[in-house]
């Protein structure tokens, strides 16, 4: 592969990518996107717009054919994946071979893990209501098969992106749901901290019985957000906050309060700086 994005044919009407909000004016810019967004493609990708773009504005006839034979076939992204490199010469072989054996490690997830995936990638760059999208679209679904901590994560994942959307109440009921399934400190975490930051002493009281979350959790988490706002303006607070939410990792509550102590020592040291 050449270090530079080296074209042939381009078009000037490009291909919307909404996935990444981008435009794609070759097969090779095309194919540089999937290469390195892999997990975020399914099948769901190639569909008629990418083919007749594919047709109408690449002239890759042979490549659209195998495509919608694939497609007919319902043969798996990886396959399809594997025509569209196929049709510009910018990935080497070893280099294709190399991304197909990697996504032979999704074929045993299933598809709604996949799409959760896709999700979280969706969510950790920025595209959030893509991100919105495939969540729910994953619970709907998910919710009918009964795999509680699956839809008990894309719960909390959702509730992520509505804090990180500004949408509090939104966020707190999902939270609220994920809880409910799966008793899990992440998800007790995200939920306290968004009833605090909702600044609802009703609501949390009710949380705090509900939920049997002492004081001394409350204290922790309020004391973090009162620094934030001293010390920062009100997008950057609620964004530092947000920051603590996590995307179903494995982080232990120990850990969760060691950063939260890392981050309050860092807002003490900007704030001593600030007034000097």
């Amino acid at each position: 592969m050449s270090g530079l994005l080296l074209c042939g044919k381009t078009t000037d009407r490009p291909f919307y990518v909404k996935e990444a909000e981008l435009n794609v004016y070759s097969m090779e810019e095309l194919c540089y996107f999937i290469y390195n967004n892999v997990y975020m493609i399914g099948q769901d990708f190639f569909d008629d717009s990418l083919l007749k773009f594919i047709e109408d504005e690449l002239e890759l006839i042979n490549t659209v054919k195998k495509l919608k034979d694939q497609r007919f076939r319902q043969e798996p992204a990886a396959s399809m994946i594997k025509t569209v490199l196929d049709g510009c010469s910018y990935y080497s072989e070893a280099e294709k071979e190399s991304l197909l054996n990697e996504l032979k490690g999704l074929e045993n997830m299933s598809l709604w893990e996949k799409m959760k995936m896709r999700a979280d990638l969706m969510a950790e760059g920025g595209r959030l209501n893509r991100a919105e999208e495939l969540y729910k679209k994953a619970i709907s679904k998910v919710s009918l098969m009964k795999d509680t901590n699956l839809t008990a994560s894309l719960w909390n994942n959702l509730g992520v992106v509505h804090a990180k959307q500004f949408l509090f109440s939104e966020a707190l009921s999902c939270f609220k749901r994920a809880y409910d399934m799966v008793k899990d400190d992440e998800y007790r975490i995200n939920l306290v901290s968004m009833a605090i930051l909702m600044n609802n002493e009703e609501s949390l009281e009710d949380i705090m019985t509900q939920y049997q979350i002492t004081e001394d959790v409350i204290e922790r988490h309020r004391y973090a957000i009162q620094l934030a706002q001293k010390e920062t303006g009100e997008e950057k607070r609620v964004h530092k906050i947000m920051e603590k939410l996590t995307y179903g990792s494995d982080m232990e509550l120990s850990e969760f309060y060691k950063n939260s102590d890392d981050i309050i020592d860092m807002w003490k040291k900007e704030y001593r700086e600030q007034i000097r």
